[in-house]
């Protein structure tokens, strides 16, 4: 970023054409002076306030490359915490169900398996179990 320049007022003096000035009387070349020195201010005013508008323009881009920076952080932070809420309530259910899961598999369906593939052989029983999987 640009150093602040000052906001010291500067000292304007008159710079009329120096062929003008002979051809004045007091009174004229007084107001002309006073008229250029109004001038020269009015100039560095407006300079001035174009460098505001510039900054301020500037700034307010900014501002709002920051608020929409502000949304996207607290909308992937609400994201990730729900996310991570969904992960724990999933892994709370997984674990509740694997015990039941793996006893019904251990004592009923294994065992089935076992005897079905004893009795009937490991091909009829993995071409059941396919053809039951995908008709």
């Amino acid at each position: 970023m640009n150093e602040r320049q000052s906001s010291k007022v500067p000292e304007f003096k008159p710079s009329l054409p120096a062929d003008i000035i002979p051809g004045l009387d007091d009174k004229d070349k007084y107001l002309f002076e006073r008229i250029d020195i109004l001038t020269q201010s009015m100039n560095w005013q407006c300079d001035n306030i174009y460098e505001i508008n510039a900054t301020l323009d500037k700034i307010d881009t900014d501002t709002k490359e920051l608020k929409n920076f502000r949304n996207r952080v607290e909308q992937s932070s609400s994201l990730k915490t729900a996310v991570d809420t969904v992960k724990q309530k999933t892994t709370h259910k997984l674990k509740r169900l694997a015990l039941p899961a793996l006893a019904l598999f251990l004592g009923l369906i294994y065992p089935a398996y076992l005897e079905a593939y004893t009795e009937l052989g490991g091909s009829v029983v993995i071409k059941n179990i396919v053809e039951y999987l995908i008709p």
